[in-house]
């Protein structure tokens, strides 16, 4: 009997090597043998601009690695929202997501220059100012205090801010209650507008503007449709104040520890993927504002040239060393 079951037994491990059973070959490669699996999560819906951004770029890395590293792409927060994404990544669970670089001011304050008012208004201004080596100085300084490096930086669109009651002028936004991150550099920047931020999860925003628990919310046009403010915003105020960007986000010690073939390959993928997202968000942004405007929304493009002197002067004076940054950025562009 004992021969019986000796028998049977390796017949069962004969069986599974015939079908290619190795799970810990699996596991490590993500079911493609010889190939590496990176992670890359993020907080967006599935199928929106930022998913199909972050599936192509996973598809170019495959390609420019010649499958040596595959990218398993989890959306939607399906590994948690953007701070455990981060704890994640520090640990060398997640390598990839994306996210705008002032998301990073949780960690250092110097991240919140990519959200500087009036620094950068159009993608034109983004490209040149990305591009310059004052760009490159800021990315390189925000590697140095987040442990992060970012991935092409890419036009994410300009914010406006969608208010739930008639305006006319920027006046009319003096102790207006609106939704902002919770980084200093962010709520003190409304603050020295007039303007009353309060710290929201943008998952609260729709519900917060119904009630008058806020106001009114800043984002970029596309982000604010699919969030569906059109159906409590009365006012866009075309305000033009920040143009942020997106960046795939990868702990730079991980990024260190690639060949410098894969950095190549990584960063191709990026750029192209990114170029992609900028030219989709144009589109978008363009929809979205037609989409306001025939949910009856009125559209004001008021004269903000108080809060560009404000920008760099009074709140400059809060932030000196960011304002370097920020007032380099701003030259590079012009030029």
């Amino acid at each position: 009997m004992k021969k019986i079951i000796a028998m049977l037994l390796v017949l069962v491990v004969l069986s599974m090597s015939a079908c290619g059973g190795n799970s810990s070959n699996d596991s490590e490669t993500g079911g493609a043998t010889g190939s590496t699996e990176l992670v890359f999560a993020h907080i967006f819906a599935t199928d929106s601009m930022e998913d199909q951004c972050a599936e192509m770029f996973a598809d170019l890395v495959a390609e420019y690695t010649d499958g040596a590293y595959t990218v398993t792409v989890y959306p939607a927060g399906q590994l948690g929202a953007y701070a455990e994404i981060v704890e994640q990544q520090q640990v060398g669970d997640v390598t990839f997501q994306i996210i705008s670089t002032t998301a990073l001011a949780s960690i250092d304050e110097i991240a919140a220059v990519d959200s500087w008012p009036y620094m950068l208004t159009s993608r034109e201004e983004f490209e040149k100012a990305y591009a310059s080596d004052a760009g490159k100085e800021w990315i390189e300084a925000v590697s140095q205090a987040t442990g992060f490096t970012l991935l092409a930086p890419m036009y994410k669109g300009v914010r406006e801010i969608f208010i739930n009651y008639e305006a006319e002028t920027l006046d009319d936004l003096n102790g207006c209650k609106l939704r902002s991150p919770s980084y200093d550099p962010v709520l003190d920047c409304f603050s020295a507008f007039g303007m009353s931020p309060t710290a929201m999860s943008t998952s609260e925003v729709y519900t917060a503007m119904q009630q008058n628990v806020v106001e009114g919310m800043e984002i970029e046009l596309s982000t604010a449709a699919s969030m569906a403010l059109y159906e409590v915003t009365k006012t866009v105020v075309m305000s033009n104040h920040a143009a942020e960007n997106y960046a795939i986000l990868i702990p730079t010690t991980q990024f260190d520890e690639f060949d410098e073939s894969v950095q190549e390959a990584i960063t191709q993928a990026a750029e192209e993927a990114g170029a992609w997202l900028s030219d989709q968000v144009e589109t978008e942004d363009a929809a979205a504002l037609e989409q306001f405007e025939e949910a009856g929304c009125s559209i004001i493009y008021p004269d903000t040239s108080a809060w560009e002197e404000i920008a760099f002067t009074s709140y400059a004076e809060l932030y000196p060393e960011l304002a370097e940054y920020a007032i380099a950025m701003k030259e590079a562009a012009a030029e």
